[in-house]
């Protein structure tokens, strides 16, 4: 079976670059759009969608337009309205609009309890960047496949392909997905929803889109909240080395995993590559998984490198790993086929690379064996991350690459930037946060003394994490840099308790693994 793409998506949120900025000041400004609202499809209660027209080349603003896709629910408490308050769930790639509606669909009557508290005087927003979603996504044709066992040669080969593919069907769109670009939609979305300032929450490489805007548009800067922080001169500019330190907060996470197993479930890390490699031999037989009918040892691994970014997932996939070491796959399956595990490869790299491709101008010719090796020691349990460093790598480059600089100045109104890490990310490690707010320089951390991706609504803190973004959104009061919350003993809890049906939806942070938004 191919190589899930999802999970090489996913741990890449930190990658490459170099070359020149384009300045601010040569672009003209974006300008508001009218946004025509109307009934989402399917239809959410309460919840509107719409389209906004922006310049695909924003240095021709009279030129070809493309349409990105926006959803919003407007404030429950108009009298005490603050304005909009904007998500980026990360990726890079992901769909803002599924996160956003995901977040919103009730779940027994109630929808996610964070977002409702915002919800009563922000109106919330978010979009799907160009080239994702339903925003002109890039289609490449034929998906890329490979395995773990894929030899560079074979890996250069088959991505180059792949992006022949992209280019032959969005070539003449590929320039312009870049993140400076996104950030600019960003600042035309602000105007076209009438706020003086952009209130803003990004996961992840969202974190990396807030950075690139905070400097593009300084002056619309509000509240804004980068979870999961990413070191962006890191991202850009040095980029094998910025994902040699990727690879290892995973193995680092993955290893962490293992020890909080106990019980029946406890999974010894010998056991595990026993396993995975008995299925690298001879796979189990999947039944009622649409993605595939063979759990391989290629499945195995890209599952736990995505359930290990979620802290509350980390029983239940304790629970799914051990039965299948047993022979018994059903809650594995359940898992699979409930989370769309493996579904939409193509487009997930496709919108990855429609992200960050342009951002990442790292030289192919650097990826040698001699790295290789190198980042297979530092992650030997997931050995393959560097194949999406490589897909990066060879996408086409554009001079309007953003590579820097990266510091906000202190202007009168403006408040700090809230930069959030956590102290075993194994997406973005917390290393790229204290960088982050170091380069920002108006901007306070706070530290997530825990486990997982992201720390803002993951339930792993007892809200204490919570608490401090809902005063910063609400009240404008960010805590002191240096604040920490510890994680909660109480995370541990027996599988049962995570789910409702067969995987259900109990939480924020389950869903957020569902829609890998990472």
């Amino acid at each position: 079976m191919r190589r899930s793409v999802a999970f090489l998506v996913s741990l890449a949120a930190a990658l490459s670059g170099s070359g020149g900025a384009r300045a601010a000041d040569t672009v003209p400004q974006p300008v508001a759009q009218p946004i025509t609202w109307g009934a989402c499809k399917p239809k959410v209660s309460g919840v509107q969608c719409g389209v906004m027209p922006v310049p695909l080349d924003y240095t021709q603003p009279s030129g070809q337009r493309i349409g990105i896709d926006v959803i919003r629910r407007p404030a429950a408490d108009p009298a005490r309205r603050l304005g909009s308050l904007v998500f980026n769930p990360g990726g890079p790639g992901a769909s803002g609009v599924a996160f956003l509606r995901s977040a919103l669909e009730p779940y027994d009557g109630q929808i996610d309890p964070a977002m409702a508290r915002l919800g009563r005087r922000y109106d919330l927003v978010s979009f799907d960047p160009r080239g994702v979603g339903g925003s002109q996504p890039v289609r490449c044709g034929k998906d890329a496949d490979w395995s773990a066992d894929s030899s560079l040669a074979r890996m250069k080969k088959d991505l180059q392909r792949f992006i022949g593919g992209c280019a032959r069907r969005s070539g003449s769109r590929l320039p312009f997905l870049g993140t400076a670009d996104v950030a600019r939609d960003l600042e035309q979305l602000r105007a076209s929803l009438g706020d003086p300032k952009l209130n803003f929450v990004g996961y992840s490489y969202g974190t990396y889109l807030g950075t690139v805007y905070a400097n593009l548009f300084p002056a619309s800067v509000g509240r804004l909240v980068l979870d999961g922080g990413i070191d962006p001169e890191s991202y850009a500019n040095r980029p094998l080395e910025s994902d040699l330190a990727q690879s290892v907060a995973t193995q680092a996470t993955f290893k962490a995993w293992l020890k909080s197993t106990k019980g029946k479930d406890r999974i010894s890390l010998a056991g595990y590559r026993r396993f995975v490699r008995r299925l690298d031999r001879k796979p189990l037989r999947l039944r009622g998984v649409p993605s595939t009918d063979r759990l391989t040892g290629d499945v195995v691994r890209s599952f736990v490198g995505e359930a290990i970014a979620t802290r509350v997932v980390w029983p239940l996939a304790a629970s799914a790993v051990k039965d299948a070491m047993r022979g018994k796959t059903l809650l594995l399956s359940l898992f699979l086929t409930e989370l769309a595990f493996a579904d939409g490869e193509e487009d997930a790299l496709a919108g990855y690379l429609a992200n960050s491709g342009v951002d990442r101008a790292a030289d192919p010719a650097a990826i040698t064996a001699d790295y290789l090796r190198r980042a297979r020691l530092a992650a030997p349990d997931f050995a393959d991350l560097w194949q999406a460093t490589l897909a990066g790598a060879l996408w086409p480059k554009s001079p309007a690459r953003y590579a820097g600089p990266w510091t906000l100045p202190a202007i009168d109104g403006m408040p700090p930037v809230l930069v959030i890490g956590t102290r075993l990310d194994p997406r973005t490690p917390y290393d790229g946060a204290v960088a982050l707010r170091t380069q920002l320089g108006n901007a306070r951390l706070l530290t997530f003394e825990g486990q997982g991706h992201t720390a803002f609504n993951n339930g792993a803190s007892e809200g204490c994490i919570d608490e401090y973004v809902f005063d910063y959104l609400l009240d404008g009061a960010a805590p002191a840099d240096g604040t920490s919350c510890k994680q909660s003993t109480g995370i541990d809890v027996d599988p049962a308790n995570l789910v409702g049906g067969p995987l259900g939806a109990p939480s924020t942070a389950l869903a957020r693994f569902a829609r890998r938004a990472f």
